[in-house]
């Protein structure tokens, strides 16, 4: 149809939604090759319509949408410098719609989820200066929102993140003042929005993820006790989780992760075997999630718990597949030179 009348604008639509519905198949198969190309046709027709029609906002924001869709695949695949790009292309289409309409709040909301996208790659690419300041923009801007409409639970779930990011950001920084009462705050709200509705399995994983960050920046600090109950309380959410949703991907990534934090409280607490049962655990769980991934989330604390352990001959690979990525965070870069294994 597009091929009989390429004017017609719905037709391409249409299309570009095939495109991006065959994506989606193919990533839930976990081939995210075939995905990407399908989100990149997506994209050049989405770009056509918006160079056809460069007022209509809605195909800008559609627009910018399939370009973090873009950018996630290439995050997933190993390629954080492509991921970078086109979160900058989402960033830029969306901070020129708030400009036009600063008074827009779902267009406000979108431009800082999108500031956190972009600056957990920052991060990731150890640019930890601009990630801050993207977690801060973020922040700043849930905030206003919240105290504008404070039952949106929507709203203060994503105030919550990206004020537990920009804490993180600022301790891999160096900087102590205000971390622990950002991750607090965060951890409170998250908290309280899991209590009003504990049936909700997002909520409980919201929850234990900002316990996860509070403890890794404790344990940062030599807190082992902070870091301990922090670590623990994460473990326990997703072992209750676990319970009745074995298959849980990430609930299963986040209680091993709590369990590499929770080896290092208990390390620095006397307790280093403990520790050691602690980690050969998280590793044997973290390379079953692992497989032939490219995900940060899951061969960052796989190559930690490897290195705490000493088994460097098994951490090397996973360091090296991290290091192809692009990755470079100080915290993993700092722990894999003093075992010998430097991040490249």
């Amino acid at each position: 149809l597009v091929a009989q009348d390429p004017a017609r604008s719905d037709w391409q639509l249409e299309l570009a939604y095939g495109h991006s519905n065959i994506g989606s198949i193919l990533e839930a198969k976990g081939d995210l090759r075939g995905a990407l190309r399908q989100y990149r046709a997506t994209l050049e027709i989405k770009k056509g319509l918006v160079r056809k029609e460069p007022e209509n906002s809605d195909w800008k924001l559609d627009l910018a949408t399939t370009y973090n869709t873009v950018a996630v695949v290439l995050s997933s695949l190993g390629d954080l410098g492509g991921a970078l790009l086109n979160h900058r292309e989402e960033l830029a289409i969306k901070e020129a719609l708030v400009a036009s309409d600063s008074r827009n709040a779902p267009w406000q909301h979108e431009l800082a989820i999108t500031q956190n996208y972009a600056g957990d790659v920052l991060e990731a690419l150890d640019r930890v200066e601009e990630a801050a300041a993207l977690f801060d923009r973020a922040r700043t801007t849930m905030s206003a929102l919240t105290a504008r409409d404070p039952a949106n639970t929507r709203w203060q779930r994503d105030l919550a993140i990206h004020q537990a990011r920009r804490g993180l950001a600022l301790q891999a920084l160096g900087r102590r003042e205000g971390v622990i009462g950002l991750l607090q705050g965060s951890t409170q709200i998250l908290r309280g929005l899991s209590a009003s509705d504990p049936t909700n399995v997002k909520r409980r994983k919201d929850l234990a993820h900002c316990h996860i960050y509070l403890a890794s920046a404790l344990a940062g600090w030599g807190d082992s006790r902070g870091a301990i109950r922090n670590a623990e309380t994460a473990r326990s959410l997703m072992q209750s989780l676990l319970e009745t949703k074995p298959e849980d991907r990430d609930a299963r990534l986040f209680l091993a992760t709590s369990q590499v934090i929770l080896g290092e409280g208990w390390s620095q607490a006397g307790d280093p075997e403990r520790a050691r049962r602690l980690w050969t655990e998280a590793a044997g769980a973290l390379a079953a999630l692992a497989g032939g991934s490219q995900d940060k989330e899951i061969l960052v604390p796989l190559s930690r718990s490897l290195l705490l352990l000493g088994r460097l001959h098994e951490a090397r690979p996973v360091l090296a597949r991290l290091g192809r990525s692009g990755y470079r965070h100080r915290s993993l870069a700092e722990i894999s030179r003093a075992r010998g294994v430097p991040l490249s």
